[in-house]
């Protein structure tokens, strides 16, 4: 039992880790976009009823019309409210996305 939750935490970590060193040579996509929609996600282990962690998701109207939903950490979860327009810097791999940063005019 504690090896497969120490095999669950290590797969959930190393993806993440994986996740941040394939972002980190990205080159940066900016543009004007507007924070629509925010949501959560809350990971449990199986068998479980206490939450492992919680995912924040923010959605963003971008400049040609289209969304792309982004999981943002929770300060920018706080920070960024729904219906905000400002640049929005992410990064882009194959399917992936990766949100950098949300600045919006004072």
């Amino acid at each position: 039992m504690i090896v497969s939750m120490i095999i669950v935490f290590i797969c959930s970590t190393g993806a993440k880790f994986y996740d941040y060193f394939l972002s980190e040579s990205l080159p940066e996509i900016e543009m004007l976009a507007t924070a629509r929609s925010k949501t959560t996600e809350i990971v449990k282990e199986p068998g479980k009823t206490s939450p492992v962690e919680t995912l924040y998701y923010i959605s963003f109207e971008l400049q040609n019309g289209s969304r792309i939903n982004l999981e943002v950490g929770v300060n920018a979860y706080n920070n960024i409210p729904e219906n905000t327009r400002g640049r929005l810097t992410y990064k882009e791999k194959n399917d992936k996305r990766f949100f950098v940063k949300f600045v919006s005019p004072p």
